[in-house]
């Protein structure tokens, strides 16, 4: 109905008011300290990936492959992009991951006993 409630209603209607607006309050205090866990959990969350991806590669097996192996599939990787003077990107791609790469790809004589010179014999055009 339109019609106005009871002084008995309005004091109840205030009351249930008053208590809704509390509970909105502590809801959102509630909210900002969820909030404040999750931050702090995805900052641990984040840490610990980061840890894993950095330590990860310490344990990898391709550290652990002899210096023999290594060689052979640089050897097989630069026969494929061409001589490492034909392709600098592929040797400087194999060279730059990390020293003990560098090393090998230096000290291996498979992949320097080739040279190859590109010549031009220019001839001179008759102005």
């Amino acid at each position: 109905t339109n019609s106005a409630p009871s002084d008995f209603q309005t004091n109840e209607i205030h009351s249930l008011i008053l208590s809704s607006e509390a509970e909105i309050s502590d809801l959102g205090a509630e909210i900002v300290n969820v909030r404040r866990v999750l931050d702090r959990l995805e900052l641990q969350r984040t840490r610990l990936a980061d840890f894993v991806k950095s330590h990860r590669g310490v344990v990898s097996t391709i550290r652990r492959l002899p210096t023999d192996i290594l060689d052979e599939i640089f050897s097989q990787y630069l026969s494929e992009s061409g001589s490492p003077v034909h392709s600098p990107e592929a040797l400087s791609r194999v060279v730059g991951v990390c020293k003990r790469w560098r090393t090998i790809v230096l000290a291996s004589p498979l992949l320097w006993c080739h040279i190859a010179l590109s010549m031009y014999n220019e001839v001179p055009h008759d102005s």
